[in-house]
């Protein structure tokens, strides 16, 4: 999908935990996060950190507010 998304123009930020994996090699950028593991079962507390803090930056950076749900146009009365 990153090859595909890449042929079509997009942007890619890959998330992984080797700088030669196969879709860090069709990113734009790759994040490399560490997990911790405890008898052989991987942590994903590092990486839903960091999708977290992105999500947060970028929604700073488009000025969205996250305080107050939006409308979709429908009624509840």
């Amino acid at each position: 999908m990153a090859r595909y998304a890449r042929a079509r123009g997009a942007r890619v930020i890959a998330i992984t935990d080797s700088a030669i994996s196969p879709l860090a090699e069709d990113a734009n950028v790759a994040i490399l996060v560490k997990e911790a593991s405890a008898f052989s079962f991987r942590s994903l507390t590092n990486t839903m950190c960091l999708c977290q803090g992105l999500f947060i930056a970028l929604a700073q950076r488009l000025n969205l507010n996250l305080e107050r749900p939006t409308e979709h146009g429908g009624s509840d009365d």
